[in-house]
């Protein structure tokens, strides 16, 4: 019982450091080869990346381009986080291709699971007017702020739950063994008998044997769960999650 409560405790260890320590390894956060930003504006962005990178401990990053190299927004996303960014385990990038309207998320480790194609689409709509009207510093600073926002929110909401529901469920399964341990050894004095010394013989005598079905309610409650992003495998055999679409 002792070695199955230290299992349970090891595993809430794990799933809180997935939240608790810091993933991000990218060697710079901006592509720019579209050449939409100026370069103050591009060391503005950049520092905006790195910091929002570095307080949620996974890597925000950004390219923009207008030649895919006959590739599609979604494998260009995904090589451009294998190969363009240094080492990214755990991490989201926004691709934007401006001259044909069209972009896309890509999503590595971590982020695959912390953003939602949902919310991959809120993210993206509250930039989508900023970009039209050409405000692409001042949009790209705003997905990270709003990657951020996201995240904390699920990091929240994962705490609550991990401190309401987790640590709760741990002390008792602790006092639960304490109580059984202590009544185990209140039990060491027991001596079996055996049942048959009560039964006089030939006092039960069985004439018929029946199972009697009466009736069944079975009751079903639909649960209601976000879809999270559907994963793919990328040219460099990194599972991805994400996707894109048009302005």
């Amino acid at each position: 019982m002792m070695k199955k409560v230290l299992s349970l405790v090891f595993v809430w260890l794990i799933l809180v450091s997935c939240f608790a320590i810091p993933s991000f390894a990218a060697d710079h956060y901006l592509m720019d080869d579209a050449a939409l930003l100026s370069p103050d504006e591009r060391a503005e962005v950049e520092e905006k990346l790195h910091s929002v990178s570095a307080e949620i401990g996974m890597d925000v990053l950004i390219c923009t381009t207008n030649d895919l190299g006959g590739k599609s927004t979604e494998e260009y996303a995904d090589d451009a986080v294998d190969y363009e960014y240094g080492s990214v385990s755990d991490g989201i990038l926004l691709l934007f291709c401006p001259d044909a309207g069209l972009w896309h998320v890509s999503t590595l480790g971590k982020g695959i699971k912390t953003f939602s194609d949902s919310a991959i689409d809120s993210i993206f709509d509250s930039i989508r007017s900023g970009l039209k009207r050409g405000d692409y510093a001042a949009s790209f600073e705003r997905f990270a702020d709003e990657v951020k926002a996201e995240y904390q929110d699920k990091a929240a909401l994962f705490h609550v739950n991990f401190v309401s529901i987790g640590v709760p469920l741990v002390v008792a399964l602790i006092i639960a063994w304490v109580i059984v341990h202590s009544m185990k050894g209140q039990l060491k004095s027991a001596r079996f008998h055996n049942a048959g010394q009560y039964l006089v013989p030939g006092s039960l005598n069985l004439t018929q044997q029946t199972d009697l079905y009466l009736y069944s309610n079975v009751t079903r409650t639909r649960i209601e769960r976000e879809s999270s992003s559907g994963t793919h495998t990328s040219s460099s055999g990194s599972s991805h999650g994400g996707h894109g679409g048009s302005l």
